[in-house]
């Protein structure tokens, strides 16, 4: 608001200048004065609101990336089963945070290894505690 009064201001006083100039070029030189003036005003004004806009994108991007760092247990559960050795395997996916956990049971060791690698690989960044039993 104060800008737009500033701006009034500076016209006004432009205007009067002109009306009370006696030389052409003093004229000009005044209308200069004001033309500058003005757009340095809409300048300003342009970037107070790109300023804004930026402020809204940045909030906007850091929701996304927020929602995009939550794991997807359904996500460790889909590569899990879709190994072959896995298929039949009874193993259930917890996420608490930032933490992958692995219950059940698998046929032998390897088998308990192979899901807690693709865990690891679905969920990158997670922490995977396999509490697989081996029976």
């Amino acid at each position: 608001m104060k800008k737009f009064l500033a701006i009034g201001a500076i016209l006004t006083i432009g205007g009067l200048t002109l009306a009370g100039c006696p030389k052409p070029d003093a004229a000009q030189d005044a209308g200069n004065a004001v033309g500058n003036a003005a757009a340095d005003a809409g300048a300003a004004a342009k970037d107070g609101a790109m300023g804004a806009a930026g402020a809204v994108k940045d909030g906007v991007a850091g929701a996304a990336a927020g929602a995009g760092a939550a794991i997807d247990s359904a996500k460790i559960k889909t590569a899990i089963l879709a190994d072959e050795g896995l298929k039949d395997a009874k193993i259930d996916v917890e996420v608490k945070e930032t933490t992958v956990m692995l219950k059940g049971s698998v046929k032998n060791n390897d088998l308990k290894k192979k899901a807690g690698d693709l865990a690891t690989a679905a969920a990158p960044g997670a922490t995977v505690k396999n509490m697989l039993l081996v029976k």
